[in-house]
């Protein structure tokens, strides 16, 4: 009777200690994720703080390259090389220039080289394939790009967008690699020999930027 009885108590004993390492396991499993949580709450804020710093960044970046006196420069530089440009024309390819060109993270003078480079920033200029003032492939790049059509080309404001677009693409491609990004903009299976395209463009990117300081 009494071995009945000590057998019964070590197994209710068992059973306790069981239960209460069921409940340490569950209340430590909760605390995990309580603290996974938190932790990411915590990076969640952390990247919309983030987001907020490049938004505000970005607009100061465009506050002060949109200065007046850069872009009285600025757009001086595009009516010598297109003086049949009207006024409203050259404001508007001026501030989009500048402003798609942050936006995207790329330095705005590099993208002033590659508009002078492509066409001295005539919206009309056309060849065989490509059209508008970055010159872009309409058969090559239309469904990426979203192109309608080759006068959809035309309009400067939206071939500096697409134009942009396509260059941070190969930016990321070439690992921020700007001359070899260029290469490849300029088209070919084998962009190394593009090397004299890259040059010419860098060689204008130096020029516009002592022509903008």
């Amino acid at each position: 009777m009494s071995t009945h009885k000590t057998y019964s108590v070590r197994s209710v004993r068992r059973l306790l200690i069981a239960a209460i390492t069921g409940w340490a396991v569950a209340i430590a499993v909760v605390a995990g994720i309580i603290v996974h949580i938190v932790h990411e709450r915590k990076q969640e804020q952390r990247l919309i703080q983030d987001e907020r710093q490049r938004e505000e960044d970005t607009k100061a970046r465009i506050e002060a390259l949109l200065q007046e006196k850069r872009m009285s420069k600025l757009r001086m530089l595009i009516r010598e090389n297109n003086p049949r440009l009207s006024y409203s024309e050259v404001n508007a390819i001026a501030y989009e220039e500048t402003t798609s060109a942050i936006e995207k993270g790329i330095d705005p003078n590099l993208m002033h080289a590659l508009s002078m480079q492509e066409s001295r920033w005539n919206p009309n200029a056309e060849t065989w394939c490509c059209e508008g003032i970055r010159q872009l492939h309409y058969n090559v790049h239309k469904d990426k790009y979203g192109f309608d059509s080759r006068e959809q080309l035309k309009d400067p404001i939206f071939n500096i967008q697409k134009g942009t677009e396509f260059f941070a693409d190969l930016l990321k491609m070439t690992k921020g690699d700007e001359r070899l990004a260029l290469q490849r903009y300029y088209g070919s299976t084998k962009p190394e020999e593009n090397v004299h395209y890259s040059n010419e463009v860098m060689e204008k990117k130096k020029y516009i930027e002592k022509r903008l300081s």
